[in-house]
């Protein structure tokens, strides 16, 4: 091996040859023979790196989706190199429905990336998943005062438009640019106010809420069910049950009889084998 076309420089230490781009030549020779010099070329590419990164994904209660893991591709490269994605570490699995991967719960795969001559490291890629939130339209009914105001607790409803699936955030408008300041205690005439529930890093779509500003209220029955042992007493929070009662319209008021005279002082723990409120 030699440092230049006229074979006075010799390469010292072929087996471990330190070089940036260059040509460098060969001669072969069987002892007699000298074949040569030939030109050998040497490119040196700057190496390959691809990103672990963590890809989220939103995925509905107990439901499978299908993502394509082609579209992180540039994510992990910062170019268009091609990526190869494997089930493990090891290389001897590779996804070949990468386009389709079906996906219900965390997971962690693999990726290498080439350009056609130089490979990436295998790096490993987390796939976290969240379960989506639910957000539900909901009406509020209430008695207005003399100007036609009323003043609504929308986080009073907040189970009821989010089915207890995450946070709900309140807003003026759909595009959810105004939030409401004091959602607690939301001073309105008729109005149709805005909301998303929130779970980590998945957000629902926007739903209506409706108020309005009633000249009387409405409680609806309920029958309340409990299971208890050997006939005995049942203990029942029947301030849960309220909001199916009030649909969100106002405090609720308890009493045993059906005039309205002797009211329960301590609904959240009313103790019964059986009656009528």
């Amino acid at each position: 091996w030699y440092a230049d076309s006229s074979l006075n420089i010799s390469i010292t230490n072929p087996t471990s040859f330190l070089t940036g781009d260059t040509t460098i030549y060969a001669t072969v020779s069987n002892g007699a023979c000298v074949a040569g010099p030939a030109i050998v070329n040497l490119s040196v590419s700057t190496a390959l790196v691809t990103n672990s990164i963590v890809l989220e994904y939103c995925i509905p209660f107990g439901d499978t989706i299908s993502i394509d893991l082609t579209e992180s591709d540039t994510m992990l490269t910062g170019n268009n190199n091609q990526v190869h994605w494997y089930y493990d570490a090891s290389f001897a699995n590779e996804i070949v429905n990468d386009t389709t991967f079906p996906l219900s719960s965390n997971d962690t795969l693999y990726a290498i990336s080439t350009d056609g001559v130089c490979f990436s490291e295998l790096v490993p890629i987390y796939l976290s998943t969240l379960t989506s939130p639910i957000s539900t339209p909901f009406t509020i009914k209430k008695c207005g005062d003399a100007n036609g105001e009323v003043t609504v607790d929308l986080t009073s409803i907040d189970a009821l438009v989010s089915n207890n699936s995450g946070m709900v955030a309140w807003y003026a408008d759909t595009s959810t640019t105004i939030p409401l300041i004091n959602p607690g205690a939301f001073v309105t005439m008729d109005t149709i106010v805005y909301a998303t529930v929130t779970n980590g890093f998945c957000v629902s779509p926007v739903v209506p809420v409706t108020v309005t500003v009633v000249d009387s209220l409405t409680a609806t029955p309920a029958d309340l069910e409990i299971c208890v042992t050997d006939h005995d007493t049942a203990v029942i929070d029947l301030t849960l049950s309220e909001i199916d009662i009030s649909g969100g319209s106002g405090p609720v008021y308890w009493f045993t009889d059906s005039m309205g005279t002797d009211t329960l002082t301590n609904p959240a723990t009313f103790t019964t084998t059986g009656d009528t409120l």
